[in-house]
């Protein structure tokens, strides 16, 4: 084997222990878990009425075009945090924030 060869080789190597040791194997997470339907049993959100409001569909526009798209429960229906619009030209979502 050449020297050139042998060198090319060489950095190659440690190329490679460089990457896996600045980034590691890749760890795969298992997905939530899923009833029947298809849907994820996992809770991302839960309603609180001091922190939300229940709002008409999955999402609201604000004044400056900015979507906001709401939580679903299946108990109370959908819901967005109260100060949703606030930061983006509104509108007062909740009647008594």
């Amino acid at each position: 084997m050449s020297r050139h060869a042998m060198l090319r080789r060489s950095l190659m190597m440690s190329g490679t222990i460089l990457l896996l040791a600045a980034c590691g194997p890749e760890q795969s997470t298992p997905p939530p878990a899923a009833d029947a339907d298809g849907q994820s049993t996992a809770a991302v959100i839960q309603y609180d009425p001091e922190l939300h409001c229940l709002v008409s569909g999955p999402s609201i526009s604000c004044g400056n075009g900015f979507t906001v798209y709401s939580y679903l429960d299946p108990v109370v229906g959908y819901f967005v945090r109260r100060n949703a619009c606030v930061s983006s030209g509104g509108p007062l979502v909740c009647g008594n924030t």
